[in-house]
């Protein structure tokens, strides 16, 4: 006679589910655990399900009306410019733009106000560039002044054309390499010219080099997966085809729908792990493939 292997319920696996389409996404979940030694992961995407069948090989599950963010769990986050490439026109707390004028720059005076493109290197590393074809450029010696340029620096000197950016609150600098150490990018009150100059001591600023950006591009972007399941409306407000940096979002309305989960049976009982699909089903979208209107 064989004596069949009896196991404790605390020798039980808890079964996890998770999504993977073009990379795994992490469904909501926490672990619940018995005196017994019995534990499993309970998902919200189960909870107060509508429907379900499990068959030889495939179990569905029909959830009730919810949003993906009761399911999943957002990885999303922010990239603040100097991470992604950002676009901008520097001006000083008071309102006084930079201008270059004879490929100098200036603070305030009679040139044009820069345009200028913080164009991601690695990390926090940046150049500078008004153009396609042009960077800001520091001078190699002492006063260290910045400069629109076309050279192709390489080496050493390729630091005297890349800036460490720090973008907090609506508030810019750019830290650089010279032979005096690393100084931020700043201006003289004697002259209002920009130069690699500004440092802190102690409390003291020496050389003012905090810049307010004013933002053609978005400061910054939201990036990886977004749980919120939202209908949105855009808008622009320029009419003039060339002001039309950006899109707006005049209206975002949340909608709920129900999900449609299947998995191998198979699956279930070969791994911890078992992969899911997910559909959603059309209970609330329109002939159109619109939301319907809630």
């Amino acid at each position: 006679m064989v004596i069949p292997t009896i196991h404790s319920l605390s020798a039980l696996i808890p079964v996890k589910f998770t999504y993977e389409f073009n990379k795994e996404e992490k469904l909501s979940n926490s672990l619940a655990s018995y005196s017994n030694g019995f534990k499993y992961y309970k998902h919200n995407a189960f909870e107060n399900f509508q429907d379900a069948v499990l068959s030889k090989g495939t179990c569905l599950i029909l959830t009730n009306n919810k949003p993906l963010k009761d399911v999943f769990e957002s990885d999303s986050k922010y990239l603040d410019v100097g991470t992604v490439a950002g676009s901008m026109f520097l001006k000083t707390s008071t309102g006084k733009y930079f201008t270059t004028k004879s490929d100098n720059i200036y603070i305030g005076g009679t040139g044009s106000k820069l345009f200028v493109n913080v164009a991601p290197i690695e990390g926090n590393i940046v150049e500078l560039k008004p153009s396609n074809t042009t960077h800001i450029q520091i001078d190699s010696d002492y006063p260290y002044n910045a400069r629109i340029s076309t050279e192709i620096l390489d080496g050493e000197d390729l630091e005297r054309q890349r800036f460490q950016v720090d973008y907090n609150e609506g508030i810019i600098s750019f830290k650089t390499k010279t032979k005096e150490g690393y100084r931020y990018l700043s201006y003289s009150t004697a002259d209002q010219t920009v130069r690699a100059v500004g440092l802190m001591l102690n409390e003291t600023v020496v050389n003012p080099y905090l810049f307010v950006p004013e933002f053609i591009s978005p400061a910054r972007i939201y990036y990886d997966f977004d749980e919120e399941t939202s209908a949105v409306k855009y808008y622009n407000t320029p009419s003039a085809v060339a002001d039309q940096f950006t899109v707006n979002i005049k209206q975002q309305q949340e909608n709920d729908t129900n999900l449609l989960i299947s998995c191998t049976t198979e699956s279930i009982a070969a791994s911890a792990r078992v992969p899911l699909n997910i559909s959603l089903t059309k209970t609330n979208f329109s002939s159109s493939g619109s939301y319907l209107s809630i």
